[in-house]
C-alpha cells in the first residue's frame, strides 16, 4: 500500500512514519509531503492509496488538497 503523510510539522510526519511501519502484515510505501501543493505534486507521480493530512497548512491546505485529489482521482 502507497501512504502519503502531508503535515508541515517534521515529528509529526516523523511519529506518524515510524507508527505505520510496524504494521508488519502488509507491504507499505510510505512518501511524505509537508505541504498540499507538495503533497498534489506526489500523488500526481506516484499511486498514492491512502492520504493522511493536517488541514492547516501553508501553500495549500489540508481541505484544499482534499478536494483537489477529489476531482482529479476520482
Amino acid at each position: 500500500m502507497n501512504i502519503l503523510i502531508v503535515d508541515d510539522d517534521l515529528l509529526i510526519r516523523n511519529w506518524l512514519k515510524i507508527l505505520l511501519q510496524q504494521i508488519q502484515n502488509m507491504e507499505t510505501s510510505i512518501y511524505e509531503a509537508s505541504n498540499g501543493q507538495e503533497a498534489l505534486e506526489t500523488c500526481r507521480n506516484n499511486s498514492i492509496e491512502l492520504v493522511i493530512t493536517d488541514i492547516k497548512m501553508p501553500v495549500l491546505n489540508g481541505l484544499d488538497l482534499i478536494g483537489s485529489l477529489k476531482k482529479e482521482f476520482p
